[in-house]
């Protein structure tokens, strides 16, 4: 599987859930705004990507574990900008995972 899962926000809740993804899926794209984050759970099977925008480009199936409504936004907005949402390319599902009602709002 790999490449085709991602996952953005490795917080407590986030690194905990990524590292169980890896577990089963053996590999998994990963990107957290602090880059250290992201590259402890490289030792573990996971691809940490530069931005935002390299983890959409190269996964089929994004989740996000995000702390606030700025950070969906900001990851809303970048996901919104790649062309190929449309499901011929990928990514070809996202799961916005945290900030309870937020998704009444974006």
């Amino acid at each position: 599987m790999d490449g085709k899962l991602g996952f953005i926000g490795l917080a407590s809740m986030g690194s905990r859930m990524a590292a169980r993804l890896i577990e089963a899926a053996g590999t998994l794209a990963v990107y957290n705004r602090s880059p250290k984050i992201a590259a402890a759970l490289a030792d573990r099977g996971a691809s940490p990507a530069s931005s935002i925008g390299e983890l959409v480009a190269k996964s089929q199936v994004i989740l996000s574990s995000l702390s606030d409504e700025a950070a969906v936004r900001q990851v809303a907005g970048v996901v919104a900008r790649y062309p190929n949402l449309d499901g011929l390319g990928k990514p070809k599902a996202i799961s916005f995972i945290s900030v309870p009602g937020l998704r009444r709002r974006v």
